[in-house]
């Protein structure tokens, strides 16, 4: 079968049971070989792509878009209070975290929430929403 997208064709789904399954970390499945190839052959054809079997609670799903919706309805004053800037790997430029809006422009807005991980991450959090650590 060809592997190419063709048009009309739906988003890519892949499964992400095989890779959650417990198994001798030296032997690797194939069929673990075969979802890291969907992956790759969605990211190349498509630019994303759907995850099914992914391991992660409905419920907790419900909650973190909840929270980001209470989040977002907040004013650009309230959310500009969580923006900060985090270091770039080991050079001294910094990056934008927390809120952003990007572009800046009457029809169109995209605001986003980005936070770091890691020993140097100096996230801020807005107080009264806990549920965003």
């Amino acid at each position: 079968m060809d592997s190419r997208i063709v048009e009309g064709e739906a988003v890519p789904v892949i499964d992400l049971g095989p890779l959650l399954d417990p198994h001798d970390p030296t032997d690797v499945p194939a069929t673990e070989l075969e979802v890291v190839t969907k992956i790759g052959m969605a990211c190349e054809e498509w630019g994303f792509f759907q995850v099914v079997n992914h391991g992660i609670p409905v419920d907790l799903i419900e909650e973190m878009l909840d929270t980001s919706r209470k989040f977002f309805e907040y004013s650009t004053q309230e959310k500009m209070k969580v923006k900060t800037l985090q270091p770039r790997g080991g050079d001294q430029s910094l990056l934008p975290s927390g809120f952003n809006a990007y572009p800046q422009c009457e029809w169109d807005s995209y605001e986003n929430l980005y936070y770091f991980t890691g020993p140097s991450a100096c996230n801020t959090f807005p107080e009264d929403l806990p549920q965003l650590r």
